[in-house]
């Protein structure tokens, strides 16, 4: 819980926000646009279409066909012409390789639709902290025009001083410089908003004025989704869409296997056939079964599948290598987390006793018992602690969005809620 100081410097932190008349965009406005926008999510989606189709075309390799052909043939004998015509039907009875074609198809299509969620949740992610990024730099615009605002009082105030004979010339140029630094840093600060609003543009294909920013006068941390790290980590474990497709790449490879050993089984083939020409009255109507027995004499078949239980192994150590990268990560998005809360609490407080100690100073600077240095220097303190404050604040949230993606829980009801943490 923040202390009523704390609350007040936050406060201060907001009434300074940047405003400029425009297009405001939120961050569920600029979500929807990015997912209309972007290329990479679009692919995802073709992804589990295609995925559908190969599922179609594995399903249709097990079901009858059928063809038709017709004929004419034309002699200058007396028989003169004959129209003819063959229908054919084929049905696979068995062929193990194409049901396990069909298995991994159906391991595919999980594959892709993981693989989906996964560009969702990675487009939010970068999304998000674009989004933010532009909302940090438009609040560091807002925090370095209030200093350069105050600047100017103080400027103002020393040369009255110079004037009334109080303080020395080298005191006002002092002051001046200062404030010229000001100045710069406002620039810099315009110019890095520009480069942020330019990434938001790219994903979004909108160029917003202004966006949300984080709302400062909080006085307790939202509540998370789960609130311990082994909570954390089992979530991530049920529910990453990075780890889940890994294990159905397991799957996949696994029918794969399946499907290069019905190499060594044979194929029966069943077909039943009617034809008739216009010479007969009667058509002709067969049917035959043909049983297809492979002999691996060469070792082609012992090959794929010796490579195909290879591709197995490999995707269980994928599995490994993703379970045991995504367990690190979470640990650490937890740690820093908890970490960034303590660095904003005590950021608040560090802003509270920068600005007592500036209000103390200005009145022992009037009372002519401070240097201007001493003052400016305060002045200065002042502002780089609100700007830790506000940066810290960023990343804290920054941080949280970076642990739900890898849990695979920044979805459009986490985005809702985050939103919550901004004021237009």
């Amino acid at each position: 819980m923040l202390n009523k100081p704390v609350v007040r410097i936050l406060c201060l932190l907001g009434v300074s926000a940047w405003s400029v008349s425009g297009f405001t965009m939120s961050l569920e406005q600029a979500w929807k646009a990015a997912q209309q926008y972007n290329p990479s999510y679009q692919k995802a989606q073709i992804g589990v279409e295609v995925s559908q189709n190969a599922l179609t075309a594995n399903r249709s390799a097990l079901l009858p066909s059928l063809d038709a052909s017709a004929g004419s043939n034309w002699s200058d004998s007396r028989s003169g012409s004959t129209n003819s015509y063959n229908v054919n039907l084929s049905q696979t009875i068995w062929d193990s390789s194409l049901w396990a074609n069909l298995d991994q198809s159906q391991a595919q299509q999980v594959i892709a639709q993981l693989q989906l969620t996964q560009a969702y949740n990675q487009l939010a992610q970068e999304l998000i902290h674009a989004y933010l990024e532009m909302a940090r730099a438009q609040s560091d615009v807002a925090l370095a025009q209030s200093k350069l605002d105050e600047g100017k009082k103080l400027l103002a105030m020393t040369e009255q001083r110079y004037k009334a004979g109080r303080v020395k010339s080298i005191d006002v140029e002092d002051m001046r410089a200062n404030h010229l630094s000001e100045k710069m840093a406002l620039l810099t600060a315009q110019t890095d908003l520009e480069k942020k609003r330019s990434s938001l543009q790219a994903l979004t294909n909108q160029n917003p004025v202004r966006v949300a920013q984080v709302v400062m006068n909080i006085v307790a941390e939202p509540p998370m989704l789960v609130e311990s790290q082994q909570d954390w980590l089992n979530l991530a474990k049920n529910t990453s869409p990075e780890l889940l497709a890994a294990i159905q790449k397991v799957s996949a490879k696994q029918h794969a296997k399946e499907a290069a050993k019905g190499g060594y089984f044979p194929k029966v083939t069943g077909t039943v056939g009617y034809s008739d020409d216009d010479r007969f009255s009667n058509g002709d109507t067969t049917a035959g079964i043909s049983v297809s027995i492979p002999i691996d004499i060469n070792g082609s078949i012992r090959a794929k599948v010796d490579s195909a239980a290879l591709d197995v192994r490999n995707a269980e150590q994928e599995v490994r290598e993703t379970e045991i990268g995504l367990r690190e990560k979470v640990q650490q998005q937890f740690v820093q987390i908890k970490h960034s809360g303590q660095l904003v609490r005590s950021a608040c407080e560090l802003s509270e006793y920068r600005q007592n100690v500036l209000q103390g100073k200005q009145s022992l600077y009037q009372a002519g018992r401070v240097q201007a240095s001493e003052l400016i220097d305060a002045h200065n303190n002042v502002f780089t602690a609100r700007n830790g404050l506000q940066h810290n604040l960023y990343q804290y949230w920054s941080e949280r969005v970076n642990l739900l993606q890898s849990a695979g829980k920044l979805d459009d009801d986490a985005i809702s809620r985050i939103s919550g943490a901004l004021s237009l």
